[in-house]
């Protein structure tokens, strides 16, 4: 396909200027003839100034010229007009080839996350929620440039690190010992290697990288703080937290919607950032608990959705 557009491309152009010095040569001939008319006047018949004769073969030069710009004008305008609807055509079709494609990856990072999920059972449908909780922030804050759709894969693969862990580690029915926590804080930096030759995913993979960073610089990986951390793994920190918060446990009973918020202002300027902590906390509270009762399969993905 590339070749043949290749191919028309640069027939287009031959064709054109072929076109445009054929205009030209007629435009020039008539020029031409008028001037030998005048010039035959003078030389055979005297009956034409010298002075007469230079004004006639200036205005008949001004008119080729002249003639010349319109007819060349009125080609190429016809010819570009067509040109313009057909790259028109083109572009329209690759956009829809790439929004296919899109959506067919988006349809992958969705079975996925309900594969990890189902591998984590305590989990079932977190990271759908968690997306959801991110959307009704990144509204709150008022981002017009932030990239709904990268947020959203960065939710539902911010677990993908959790492929390499042990199951009597993941599956632990009581609380971590102090070596299993060590091991369990590798998942973060796992998952995004396994990010790291997506183009595709590579805001996703910040994400998945830094999701358990504190604004104070007290998380892991890479113990980065306030602004260090993207804005993306801010606004994740916050609601996979609130999403735990809110879901059973084997080791503890979830904690209500008031006692998980108070938490959530309480860690402001610690564990979150304390501008999204607050936006978070500006939601209505039925918004928040419409999330928590709904945790299928998230809409299609859209830009800016």
């Amino acid at each position: 396909m590339a070749g043949a557009i290749a191919q028309q491309r640069s027939a287009r152009p031959a064709g054109l200027w072929r076109a445009a010095l054929v205009v030209v040569g007629v435009v020039v001939a008539i020029g031409a003839a008028v001037t030998l008319g005048s010039l035959y006047s003078l030389v055979w018949t005297g009956g034409q100034s010298l002075d007469s004769l230079v004004r006639d073969v200036q205005v008949t030069t001004a008119g080729i010229m002249t003639a010349e710009a319109a007819l060349l004008w009125l080609v190429l305008k016809r010819a570009y007009g067509r040109s313009a609807d057909q790259m028109g055509a083109q572009a329209r079709a690759l956009a829809a080839a790439l929004a296919e494609s899109e959506s067919a990856y988006d349809s992958t990072l969705r079975a996925l996350s309900v594969a990890l999920d189902v591998r984590d059972r305590e989990l079932e449908g977190h990271s759908q929620r968690v997306a959801r909780y991110m959307e009704l922030m990144a509204r709150e804050l008022r981002l017009a440039k932030v990239d709904l759709p990268t947020l959203r894969r960065g939710a539902l693969l911010h677990d993908l690190g959790k492929i390499g862990m042990p199951d009597e580690i993941l599956r632990k029915a009581g609380e971590l010992e102090s070596s299993e926590w060590t091991i369990m804080k590798r998942h973060p930096a796992y998952g995004a290697r396994i990010l790291a030759g997506i183009p595709f995913l590579s805001g996703a993979a910040e994400i998945v990288r830094h999701h358990h960073e504190h604004f104070d610089g007290s998380g892991y990986p890479d113990g980065l703080a306030g602004e260090e951390i993207p804005l993306g793994a801010r606004i994740f920190a916050l609601a996979d937290a609130f999403d735990a918060m809110t879901s059973d446990r084997p080791y503890r009973k979830a904690m209500s919607l008031e006692d998980a918020l108070k938490e959530i202002e309480r860690c402001s300027g610690g564990q979150f950032d304390p501008a999204i902590a607050t936006a978070f906390l500006r939601i209505p509270t039925e918004r928040l608990s419409a999330v928590r009762a709904d945790s299928g399969p998230l809409p299609q993905f859209a830009e800016g959705g």
